[in-house]
């Protein structure tokens, strides 16, 4: 799978975006290494691995100290997360990896249950470890035979984010989902106008 950040697409404006509060919901297709993210999330199975190549090198999820991090403390339970250090992803300026238990196996399907859980217990973990500004690589990166594919994960990851936001004082001041093209940021803009318009103002 090609890294996010080695695609040619030019980046989003830092101001793009849907404001919901004082959080600012957004996507971006590259420059994810520069954009001053203090933690990311990323999907995993229930040993805590996610198959997803950040950076292009030859280990996963941050290198092999986050690997066996996360490894001691498995079998995870589905729709949970983990935060461990960042690894290698330190040198682009990680904090933290929240990773979101979605599947029990690498390739698995994941299910539509698990990715809201993983969504909001993600949230929750990035609110007590205190992070401001985060981003989400979607649930169904990497999986081709998923029950539940990207493009239906994106929706059910925006509705329980914001939805999040809407029960919380949130402390968070930007979310960016990672995504792989410009249509697909397209896709989400347009996701989280209507989502602003249909959910934001809706009484809890």
């Amino acid at each position: 799978m090609s890294s996010i950040h080695n695609t040619t697409l030019p980046l989003l404006d830092p101001e793009d975006g849907v404001r919901f509060g004082r959080t600012l919901l957004r996507a971006q297709c590259r420059g994810w290494s520069t954009s001053q993210l203090d933690a990311v999330i990323l999907p995993a199975n229930q040993r805590g691995l996610s198959g997803v190549n950040l950076t292009g090198g030859g280990r996963i999820d941050g290198g092999p100290d986050v690997e066996r991090e996360v490894m001691t403390r498995a079998p995870l339970t589905l729709g949970t997360a983990v935060v461990t250090g960042p690894g290698v992803l330190a040198t682009h300026g990680f904090e933290h990896i929240v990773h979101a238990v979605v599947t029990e196996q690498l390739g698995d399907p994941p299910r539509e249950s698990s990715v809201r859980q993983a969504a909001m217990a993600s949230m929750r973990e990035l609110e007590r470890i205190r992070a401001r500004n985060v981003g989400f690589l979607p649930f169904g990166s990497g999986m081709t035979t998923a029950r539940l594919s990207r493009t239906q994960s994106i929706p059910v990851m925006l509705e329980e984010i914001v939805g999040h936001l809407r029960r919380s004082s949130s402390r968070i001041e930007l979310v960016s989902l990672l995504c792989n093209s410009a249509s697909e940021v397209a896709d989400v803009v347009g996701l989280l106008e209507r989502i602003r318009r249909e959910l934001w103002g809706r009484s809890l």
